[in-house]
């Protein structure tokens, strides 16, 4: 079951965050067929990550996660003029709710013979946690104060998402690797409360990580 959820999770921070651009984040909030492609993609990136257990029942069970995620995020759109459908709180409740589907549906799919081992997903899981959903989760959080345009931090990632590994490796290492991303991206940007910001989550992302992986691995 945990295999099975950690490829299913990874597949929901892939079509979520990583191939989910600004163009389709703001069309599945307000037009059916963006929503419907965002679902597609979402089945897509499961699928793919299940290979090559691709039976009938495997393939099912991903298109009622899908339909699932399709039904959360068709909230938003039918409540797309609420105001708290765009904060902080309400991402939160978006993303909680999905992982708890993904929770429910974990225990019906059989991955056994999935050629992502489950250690690697665990670990792609860390680089995606502390990429794209911690910069999104920062954007909304400070965008309920102040309304500011949403771009991807390139560089942090290059910091932040090995930053796991290395402390798998050694974990002096991963924190040497922290602290410079910061010193360098502050060099850049000037802005101690945000770099303080990404890389104190990045590193309590890790330590949730890290205890996680000795308990289970």
């Amino acid at each position: 079951m945990f295999k099975a959820f950690l490829l299913l999770w990874l597949g929901h921070l892939l079509g979520d965050f990583v191939l989910q651009n600004s163009k389709i984040a703001r069309g599945k909030s307000e037009h059916f067929s963006w929503l419907f492609l965002h679902s597609m993609i979402i089945w897509i990136c499961s699928a793919c990550l299940i290979i090559p257990a691709w039976t009938l029942h495997n393939l099912l069970i991903i298109s009622g996660l899908a339909g699932i995620h399709f039904g959360i995020d068709m909230i938003k759109l039918c409540f797309q003029k609420k105001s708290f459908s765009k904060t902080f709180g309400y991402f939160i409740l978006d993303q909680v709710l999905h992982v708890l589907s993904i929770l429910f549906i974990s225990p019906f799919l059989s991955v056994a013979p999935s050629y992502l081992p489950q250690s690697v997903a665990f670990l792609a899981i860390t680089a995606l946690m502390n990429t794209y959903f911690l910069d999104i989760f920062l954007y909304m959080f400070r965008s309920q104060r102040k309304p500011t345009a949403y771009s991807r931090d390139w560089m942090g990632y290059a910091f932040r998402g090995p930053s796991f590994f290395i402390w798998v490796w050694n974990g002096y290492a991963g924190g040497t690797v922290l602290l410079i991303g910061a010193l360098v991206q502050f060099r850049l940007t000037q802005s101690l409360k945000g770099v303080g910001r990404q890389y104190g989550l990045c590193f309590v992302f890790n330590l949730c990580f890290f205890w996680i992986w000795r308990l289970i691995f």
